[in-house]
């Protein structure tokens, strides 16, 4: 259990179209169905009272899924969230939709429940609900992301063929004030340190790390033209020709590549570039 509540898990891309869409079907749902005695509402205005309950959950997944990861982006940082943090996330979002259609249901009248003992039946009833269906959503996933990702490594690394002679391509690169020449085709990754990237290449057989006061976006530029770099992570680019072997995980892909002892992660939004990137080389 301990292993699978930490393993790798993607973060929710697509926030705004995921919250509309959660609160629309909310929305709709208490509103045919009407469940919890809403059917026994008295309300001039029940249908939009209803309707209510869905911004109230929009309210509470605009301030979740786009605000707090906007103030507080490394507390959501996808490398490091993992299946707890997930369902953790998840439980505490429900709590505060909970909270807060109690208070709307106070407000309209709707549940008898008043106080904190009113409260607490509340809360327990609407996490007790939730709590299962999030986990097994969570399981699910979560596994059937992993079996996807590790299918398409597989593929890719069907397509990987050894990587044979070297072209004398040189890419001067600024380090403030100082120009740094490098072979372009002995670049092996490229790692962003804040202010500085971290250059990897190899020569006759040996690691060279250039530590250069630039940034990947720069350098990005610079080897646009280049087919085989390829910006992987918003850390990282590499050297296609090098790449070793490719792992799947639920959020995208790891690559282990030649001569270097470093795995780097492929993020979700670029696994699908990354796939035809490799599969065409290896053609």
């Amino acid at each position: 259990m301990m292993n699978f509540l930490n393993k790798p898990y993607p973060q929710t891309q697509n926030r705004w179209k995921s919250t509309l869409f959660i609160s629309l079907f909310i929305s709709l749902f208490l509103y045919v169905f009407q469940p919890f005695g809403l059917q026994l509402l008295k309300h001039e205005y029940k249908d939009l009272v209803l309707l209510g309950y869905g911004l109230v959950t929009l309210i509470v997944l605009v301030m979740s899924y786009v605000i707090l990861p906007f103030i507080k982006p490394s507390v959501f940082d996808e490398d490091n969230w993992v299946v707890k943090k997930q369902i953790l996330w998840l439980v505490w979002i429900v709590f505060l939709i909970g909270l807060g259609n109690y208070f709307y249901s106070i407000l309209f009248s709707v549940v008898p429940w008043i106080g904190i003992n009113g409260l607490l039946v509340f809360m327990l009833f609407t996490v007790s609900i939730a709590i299962i269906p999030i986990v097994l959503i969570t399981f699910i996933s979560q596994n059937a992301m992993l079996k996807k990702n590790m299918a398409l490594s597989q593929e890719i690394n069907a397509s990987i063929h050894e990587k044979t002679g070297k072209i004398e391509d040189i890419v001067a690169v600024e380090s403030g004030k100082q120009i740094i020449n490098l072979n372009a085709d002995s670049i092996i990754a490229i790692e962003s340190q804040g202010n500085y990237v971290n250059v990897f290449c190899i020569d006759d057989e040996k690691i060279e790390s250039h530590f250069i006061r630039n940034t990947i976006k720069n350098l990005e530029d610079l080897l646009y033209q280049r087919p085989l770099f390829f910006k992987c992570h918003r850390a990282y680019i590499i050297n296609l020709a090098y790449v070793k072997d490719v792992t799947g995980n639920s959020q995208g892909f790891n690559v282990e590549l030649k001569s270097l002892d470093k795995i780097i992660p492929v993020s979700r939004s670029f696994t699908k570039d990354f796939k035809n990137k490799m599969m065409e080389i290896g053609k």
